[in-house]
């Protein structure tokens, strides 16, 4: 996997676990703000799919946060 491929994958993961942070913590003013950090958070989630290989919905945040601890690779897994 190519350096820009990385550092997109790790930016993707960054803002994935910052989105479902805010969501599960409260992080926003109505429900109008929540639905549009789920709808941010679906696309960061189906392009994190598509580069990582990881399907299972429950398994992408602690997949994210692993990638940012360094505790993983970036190479793409099998779904």
């Amino acid at each position: 996997m190519d350096d820009a491929t990385t550092a997109h994958i790790k930016t993707l993961a960054a803002e994935y676990v910052e989105l479902v942070d805010m969501m599960r913590g409260g992080q926003y003013a109505d429900d109008e703000e929540y639905r549009q950090l789920s709808s941010q958070r679906t696309l960061i989630h189906d392009e994190l799919i598509r580069l990582t290989g990881v399907t299972e919905r429950k398994a992408m945040y602690g997949h994210c946060r692993a990638l940012l601890a360094g505790e993983i690779g970036q190479a793409p897994t099998e779904g």
